[in-house]
């Protein structure tokens, strides 16, 4: 089950793009003005940390409205240092059973996101901000489509961090 966001959903994407530039100028560029700068250059290390630090948001805020979700993993260019400005970022939710709401909110989200995005940078692409990829426990379980990507050697996705309790959901679901 997912918990309603507000009814103005744009407040909550502009929340998760302002605390990602917060995070990841204060982190890794000395600020916000500094990693807009090196975003606007089109760097690709800016865009790696950027994109990053938006899905951490993102993983955080979906973790918080919706219990079903186990785990978001990030894999792709924003992993290895390589996004540039109509790069994508690739993440797979893993949740207890597929539910058409989170889709519904994941293409809403990323509609918004995507519009900051492009106002911030001053960039047209990329088409979609998230390469969203729902897997569920049997997909999982089974090793099919991007629940064996979960256990791959070959495309190492990364856990985002989440709290303690989405951890504890994990652990006590798979026992």
């Amino acid at each position: 089950m997912i918990q309603p966001p507000s009814l103005l959903l744009e407040p909550e994407a502009c929340g998760l793009l302002v605390q990602a530039l917060e995070n990841c100028g204060k982190k890794s560029f000395g600020g916000v003005d500094a990693l807009v700068a090196a975003l606007r250059a089109g760097e690709p290390w800016a865009h790696s940390l950027f994109r990053y630090a938006l899905a951490q948001e993102l993983g955080l805020y979906l973790n918080r409205i919706c219990p079903n979700i186990r785990r978001v993993y990030v894999y792709g260019s924003t992993m290895d240092d390589r996004a540039g400005p109509s790069s994508d970022v690739d993440l797979i939710l893993w949740v207890r059973e597929k539910v058409p709401a989170l889709e519904s909110l994941l293409w809403k989200l990323d509609a918004l996101l995507l519009h900051g995005y492009r106002m911030l940078t001053g960039f047209s692409g990329p088409p979609m901000f998230f390469d969203f990829h729902i897997v569920d426990d049997a997909e999982v379980a089974e090793r099919q489509g991007y629940g064996a990507v979960i256990h791959s050697l070959w495309t190492a996705p990364v856990p985002l961090q989440l709290p303690e309790e989405a951890r504890n959901r994990e652990r006590t679901s798979l026992t």
